[in-house]
């Protein structure tokens, strides 16, 4: 696959359905902020395997890793691979996980 599409940069991206938008669509913006908190969550975990020493640690790598598959999915879908707008591939459960996470990194 090439990366370049020799269509010159009107401002539009495309999306995984064909579907053209603008560069400043807010959900670009989105799975590239989505795109780049997956590479910190990813940078950490892989330092965090460095340091395989305790149980904590085993369950902070685990919680990141769930974590990042989940943010790969919301680009998937901010991306437009899943286009049923009345479901999400996230779902309810999985931001009570993301929530339940935060409250016991920050306590």
């Amino acid at each position: 696959m090439k990366i370049y599409t020799k269509k010159g940069d009107t401002g539009l991206t495309g999306l995984a359905t064909g579907e053209r938008v603008s560069k400043h669509d807010k959900r670009v913006d989105l799975y590239g902020t989505a795109d780049e908190l997956n590479s910190v969550i990813g940078l950490s975990a892989s330092l965090l395997e460095l340091e395989k020493n305790s149980s904590q640690h085993q369950q902070l790598l685990h919680e990141l890793q769930d974590q990042q598959c989940l943010l790969f999915e919301l680009g998937a879908e901010l991306a437009g691979f899943f286009r049923n707008p009345d479901s999400s591939i996230i779902e309810e459960a999985d931001i009570s996980l993301l929530e339940e996470s935060m409250d016991q990194m920050t306590a």
